[in-house]
């Protein structure tokens, strides 16, 4: 004798709510954890990178585009990015772009020196020529610096052992070194306007976030997998306790 049709409806709508019910959980759990990597991500790019905050910073004066020699001290009273970079950096570029953003968003509150170790006559030159990539280049702004370390004499590259590039100093208004970020626009958007201030931070940083997705393949896997395991427990409790009750 076939069920009822009122318990076929029931069980229809018990498998449903069980369904939504795994559905919610499978959202909620991504997010999460996509929000957890997110979070992650924002520290390591504020946080210090490779130099430590009690560093002895040296206090070279070096020519800029304008012709006029400047040392880190010359630009107390504002917050000051020091971003070391040479032309054929690819990621030094990718970060340099936004600069002109940074810039017009905080205004006087910061200068950005981009410290070349580069050839003097090559940063000029993209400076006046702004070829590509370097069409985004303010070279007018006096609010961004350009100077060359020679690496010979008075150089900050080899006095701070800098060896990997772009690497950022960010100086606070009284010219005291706070952090040494892994991105500059994260390190001044946190320093300045705080974790719900970084804008830029997530437009430059966009293609990272994007790749957080990934993370639904095998987060898929392990909830599949969770869901058997609590199935099969689930099951073997049920059937232990109708071992138990039987006489």
């Amino acid at each position: 004798m076939p069920p009822p049709s009122f318990l076929i409806k029931k069980h229809t709508r018990n498998i449903g709510l069980k369904l939504r019910e795994i559905i919610k959980y499978y959202i909620i759990g991504f997010f999460l954890i996509y929000l957890i990597m997110c979070g992650i991500f924002f520290f390591y790019l504020t946080q210090i990178k490779t130099i430590d905050i009690d560093t002895n910073i040296p206090l070279y004066k070096l020519e800029d585009q304008f012709k006029e020699k400047k040392s880190f001290d010359d630009f107390k009273g504002r917050y000051l990015l020091v971003d070391f970079w040479f032309s054929e950096c690819k990621p030094c570029i990718d970060e340099m772009k936004y600069f002109p953003e940074l810039l017009k968003k905080y205004k006087s509150n910061l200068t950005i020196l981009s410290l070349s170790i580069d050839n003097r006559d090559l940063t000029l030159k993209l400076l006046d020529k702004k070829p590509k990539p370097f069409e985004f280049i303010d070279s007018n702004n006096p609010n961004w610096i350009f100077q060359n370390d020679n690496l010979k004499e008075n150089s900050y590259v080899k006095k701070l052992e800098i060896n990997s590039f772009p690497t950022y100093l960010l100086f606070d208004k009284n010219g005291r070194l706070i952090s040494s970020p892994s991105s500059g626009i994260a390190g001044v958007e946190y320093e300045i306007g705080g974790l719900l201030d970084m804008n830029l931070t997530i437009k430059s940083k966009q293609a990272f976030f994007i790749k957080f997705f990934g993370l639904i393949i095998p987060y898929t896997i392990l909830f599949c997998v969770i869901i058997i395991i609590i199935k099969f427990l689930n099951r073997f409790k049920k059937n232990r306790n109708t071992d138990n009750i039987q006489p």
